[in-house]
């Protein structure tokens, strides 16, 4: 009788352990992934901030009183239009005084001061606005995206990329643009806990700019670094990496070198060692060991 009990506690004691070592694989099953042909494109985000092409605060060299301000908020002026006079005192015939004419053609974008009002000469701050500006005029014939781009990615930043750009004001909406400008060196950063942030600025020409869009509006941009059509490509948890070479494991555990191309934050393009269709999985990291994967080692020769 005690030999019979001891047999079936034994008996149940293995059942349950099989059954719990299915329940931990069915748990956990080897991911497969499949190489397939799509399009890649590689694409570097950056923020910025969008302005015309040309932008000024108007201001008086002297101090006095504004009058015959001209200019109304919207108002469209041409080069040389008059703007505003500033008199000296306020009963200094207006014919004695020259008026400020706009140096480029524009759009009186701000009003910052009336008629009347007395102004005095102050320095133009980092923004070129102070205390005696009275208007700010825009040259809205272009749009620009003034961007910074980390020192991780300024190699892969060329002049003549394509790039696109999301105002973030406008839900949806999605401009074309082109890199035109680079600099050469790097942006002096103005943070003092930040001294490490290393970027470069990039200048962004949108190429079909419309009557939506206000400088000072932020942006997103997303600049296409480079792009691959109808190439093979698979997810990045798929593909290893091991002493600065790639590999990726078939679905019997075997190792595959690999030859690898152009990337995105999804997949990464494939140049050599796997075929259309072919099926690979992840690694079962439970299971390595200081030298690899275990189990089946052998690299598959292709």
């Amino acid at each position: 009788m005690i030999m019979r009990k001891r047999f079936n506690a034994h008996f149940i004691f293995a059942v349950l352990c099989v059954m719990l070592g299915s329940c931990s694989r069915a748990s956990n099953p080897a991911r497969t992934g499949r190489a397939t042909i799509q399009d890649i494109e590689q694409r570097i985000s950056v923020t910025g901030t969008l302005r015309g092409k040309r932008s000024t605060y108007i201001t008086p060299a002297y101090s006095g009183y504004v009058l015959d301000l001209r200019a109304k908020l919207g108002d469209r002026v041409k080069e040389n239009d008059p703007l505003v006079r500033i008199a000296q005192t306020v009963d200094q015939p207006l014919a004695q005084i020259f008026p400020i004419r706009a140096p480029f053609a524009g759009v009186v974008t701000q009003v910052l001061k009336s008629n009347g009002e007395y102004v005095t000469t102050t320095a133009a701050s980092g923004s070129g606005i102070s205390d005696s500006s009275v208007l700010k005029l825009d040259d809205l014939s272009e749009f620009w995206l003034d961007s910074a781009v980390p020192e991780i990615d300024i190699a892969k930043v060329k002049t003549g990329l394509e790039s696109q750009i999301r105002p973030n004001a406008l839900v949806g909406g999605v401009y074309e643009g082109t890199v035109r400008e680079i600099s050469l060196s790097a942006k002096e950063s103005t943070d003092r806990w930040d001294k490490g942030k290393v970027e470069f600025a990039v200048l962004i020409q949108l190429t079909k700019p419309d009557a939506k869009l206000r400088p000072g509006m932020s942006a997103v941009a997303d600049i296409i670094a480079a792009r691959a059509e109808k190439v093979l490509a698979l997810p990045h948890e798929f593909v290893h990496t091991r002493d600065e070479e790639y590999y990726v494991v078939d679905l019997k555990g075997a190792e595959i070198p690999v030859t690898t191309g152009i990337s995105n934050e999804s997949v990464v393009e494939i140049k050599s060692g796997l075929k259309e269709g072919q099926e690979v999985q992840m690694i079962d990291f439970s299971q390595v060991t200081t030298g690899g994967a275990s189990g089946k080692r052998g690299r598959s020769r292709r």
